[in-house]
Parts: structure tokens; sequence; C-alpha cells
């Protein structure tokens, strides 16, 4: 045997080895706010003050939103016709569309029972 492939002594997952998923499912079952849920209360309580509320929104966009990708345009927009940016903007939609399916959504509704 030279050591590649097949079951080695020693390797996989210990057993007893506690699933990481389970303090998520805890969370869940035990009613407890998860850490984007905390952010999105503090995000949309009006009482909060603006500076935390901008930096609760800073802390929970990579979990809500898509990152924009770059298009590759050669000009930028000021460089460009009318017709340049109409095609640039309309392959940007079509893109974010194939992707996301539905744009992206600020606002979350802290009465939906969750």
């Amino acid at each position: 045997m030279n050591g590649w492939g097949g079951p080695r002594p020693g390797s996989g997952r210990p057993k007893g080895a506690r699933n990481r998923r389970l303090p998520l499912a805890q969370a869940k079952r035990l009613r407890r706010e998860l850490p984007l849920d905390y952010m999105l209360r503090i995000l949309n309580d009006t009482k909060q003050p603006d500076e935390r509320r901008d930096k609760m929104a800073t802390l929970a966009a990579p979990y809500l939103h898509a990152r924009l990708i770059a298009t590759g345009a050669a000009k930028t927009p000021g460089q460009m016709e009318e017709n340049e940016l109409t095609e640039l903007i309309a392959r940007t939609e079509a893109e974010f569309a194939r992707r996301s399916g539905e744009r992206p959504r600020l606002a979350v509704d802290n009465n939906s029972g969750r």
C-alpha cells in the first residue's frame, strides 16, 4: 500500500465529536437571538443613535447582500457615450438578476414573529 486513498488508522471524525451546527440549532430551539438577528434589530430601531445603526448596517451587509462584480468596463462612466452606459447598466442588472433572483431589501420586518 502506497499511502494513497482508502481508510487510514486515526483518520476521520472522532467518535462522539459534536456537530458544528448544534449551537445554531440550540439557539433557535431555545429562542435565543442570533448575532445577525441582533444586528438587524439594532439597525431597525429608530431609538438607537445613528452611529450605532450605521455600524450594525456595515457589519450585517456582507451576510445579506452579494458583492458587486466587475463588468470589465474599459472606460469610466464619465468617458462613455449614452448607448455604452445603457448597455453597461443592462448587463449589470442582468448579471445581478441572474445571481440573486431579486433585489435585496435593507428593511427587516421586526413584527414577523421570528
